[in-house]
């Protein structure tokens, strides 16, 4: 079994800025974050200078956890697990599919 245990994920809500060619012209995303930390603090840190380099502003992070409990607790979609693999071979940060949105609801 692979060793995820210094591997983080999260959920972040991005909105583009002006100049990102965000899919569609969406008003913003949702994607899920994967990046190699030694705590929640770190893997933050990390995802929001990623997206600030691609012209993204974090605009929310949920579910921050190690990535190695939340495949022990979820059935993930494959493809999240080839991304952690890629992570771990590279170091890098990486996104899952950003799921995109018109306008937010306010209500």
């Amino acid at each position: 079994m692979t060793n995820y245990e210094s591997l983080w994920i999260g959920l972040v809500e991005v909105t583009p800025r002006t100049g990102n060619d965000l899919p569609d012209g969406a008003a913003g995303a949702f994607v899920n974050v994967l990046s190699i930390a030694a705590d929640a603090s770190e893997f933050l840190e990390k995802v929001r200078q990623t997206l600030d380099a691609l012209e993204f502003d974090v605009q929310d992070v949920e579910n921050i956890e190690p990535f190695a409990r939340r495949v022990s607790t979820r059935e993930l979609d494959p493809k999240l697990i080839l991304l952690a693999n890629e992570v771990l071979q590279s170091g890098e940060t990486r996104f899952g599919t950003f799921h995109c949105y018109e306008e937010k609801d306010n209500q």
